[in-house]
């Protein structure tokens, strides 16, 4: 497998009262050689291929997948509703495809209703399941759970660090745990290391209105804001416009290295190694490894850290360049306790009601 000795760190549910063979049988472990030439794997996302943005980090998995095993997998770009990621991949299913990654976070149950109906595919999407909930599932689901507040958080510190207004904000799209959790891991980091920093956010409640991003990121711009979080998609291209407008602010994306998409006012960008994930779950479906049920949990320590910052390090400064990377190393070990508990991170102003010294800043 690829990914220089990538490993998740894996919580897999119970599967004893499966029968070996089926439990084969269902996520392709019975299946023959000749079966997995030809396996037909598929992805479903938001945003494009080309976004630098939600859409392309899953879309470097697809690329890492086929480069590695020569088999080419179906993109589906676009995917912003329940309901059209969960007709988009029952037509698929209903195509033959093997597995399908409904690579969104937005509906979570989709993929059991999905599995229900077509018993032969294996539909792998986000969220953490409960252990109960976890064993009551179609034994053909994978769950994947990578913590981006891990990442945020780290671009919290790096943004505690570096405001020169001790006021930094998030554009964010919809108000669900696993998009919260992102920017209260934010304001979270900035705490940790800043007792002044001021914080504020937006729902917009899009994941393309380039407008309202725009009038979001300009209102916070107005109270002072230096540094802003997007929690968004395709959205961000209105935060952009905003903070160009403005010398020394800057825009902190998120999930694929955005800096091309407008250099002179990305930060850096908070990663979450989606390419590796993608292609560790499809290698594994590919070799009938997929246990029924499984659960994978990725944290900082295994995908997570910041892109580059490139001529913006001087904005930093050379000094809170190297705390940065110690509060990476403190995070990965665990030193630094970011709340992994959805249920606590991904409430709205969980970021600045939490004690930092709690979780060990």
């Amino acid at each position: 497998m690829s990914g220089g000795g990538f490993v998740s760190r894996r919580t897999r549910a119970a599967v004893a009262v499966i029968g070996a063979v089926a439990s084969a049988a269902l996520l392709g472990g019975g299946a023959s050689a000749s079966r997995s030439a030809t396996m037909r794997f598929a992805v479903l996302a938001t945003g494009t291929t080309n976004d630098a943005n939600w859409g392309e980090a899953w879309y470097q998995g697809v690329q890492l997948f086929q480069r590695n095993t020569g088999i080419k997998a179906r993109w589906v770009g676009n995917i912003n509703a329940p309901d059209q990621a969960e007709n988009q991949a029952a037509a698929l299913a209903s195509a033959g495809y093997d597995v399908i990654c409904i690579c969104v976070g937005f509906a979570p149950d989709a993929e059991t209703k999905l599995a229900k109906q077509f018993p032969k595919t294996t539909f792998i999407t986000f969220y953490e399941q409960p252990p109960a909930k976890l064993k009551a599932q179609p034994p053909n689901t994978v769950w994947m759970n990578v913590k981006q507040q891990d990442s945020t958080f780290l671009a919290g510190v790096l943004a505690g660090l570096s405001t020169k207004t001790n006021v930094i904000g998030s554009v964010n799209g919809y108000a669900f745990p696993l998009l919260t959790r992102q920017p209260e891991g934010f304001a979270l980091g900035a705490r940790c290391v800043n007792p002044k920093v001021k914080f504020e956010q937006k729902y917009i409640n899009s994941w393309t209105d380039i407008q309202l991003a725009n009038s979001a990121t300009t209102s916070m711009m107005a109270d002072g804001a230096d540094i802003i979080l997007s929690a968004g998609d395709t959205d961000i291209q209105g935060m952009y416009t905003a903070a160009a407008k403005k010398p020394n602010t800057y825009v902190v994306s998120q999930y694929a290295d955005s800096y091309s998409a407008a250099p002179k006012v990305v930060l850096t960008s908070a990663l979450y190694g989606f390419d590796k994930v993608l292609n560790q779950l499809f290698t594994k479906a590919l070799h009938h490894q997929l246990t029924p049920r499984e659960q994978d949990v990725y944290t900082l320590k295994e995908v997570g850290g910041l892109a580059p910052f490139r001529q913006h390090a001087a904005f930093v400064g050379a000094a809170n360049l190297k705390k940065v990377k110690q509060y990476q190393q403190w995070i990965a070990s665990g030193k630094i306790r970011v709340p992994h508990d959805d249920n606590v991170i991904g409430k709205v102003g969980a970021g600045t009601k939490i004690d930092p010294k709690s979780i060990g800043c």
